[in-house]
């Protein structure tokens, strides 16, 4: 699924483009997880800041992903990241001050959704070590 509208801005210039199936710098996405770093071949390399929106015209049942600072560029990263649903922030606590450790997994009901918003925002470092993966990031019906 490819996003209806993609927007990149960098902290001091210009952005990183977002890619799909791999990481901002074009290499596999990696994440830490529970059974240490693992490397995905599907999902969304993004960096602050990137917003991204999807046109799911009310067809899907949830939106899951595993995401997190890219287990080998992110080590001293944060990010923000917030999930819109029809433009209303959904509560996960644990994306807003997004920060080097175990990806962190997001199952979001979106039935009903006619657009999905994906955010990633500057952290209080800026972008600097700032690479946000959405591993196997997938909508399901």
């Amino acid at each position: 699924l490819k996003p209806k509208k993609a927007e990149v801005a960098g902290f001091l210039g210009e952005g990183w483009p977002w890619a799909a199936d791999r990481t901002v710098r074009g290499r596999p996405l990696c994440l830490l997880t529970a059974d240490g770093e693992a490397t995905f071949d599907k999902g969304l390399g993004t960096h602050p800041k990137t917003v991204l929106t999807y046109e799911l015209g009310g067809k899907s049942a949830a939106f899951e992903s595993l995401v997190g600072l890219d287990a080998a560029t992110g080590k001293r990263g944060r990010a923000s990241v917030r999930v819109l649903l029809d433009g209303k922030e959904t509560d996960l606590p644990a994306l807003k001050a997004l920060a080097a450790g175990p990806a962190v997994p997001v199952r979001v009901d979106v039935r009903g959704v006619k657009e999905l918003t994906l955010v990633v925002d500057f952290g209080p470092t800026g972008d600097v070590q700032a690479d946000v993966n959405w591993a196997e990031a997938r909508l399901t019906e």
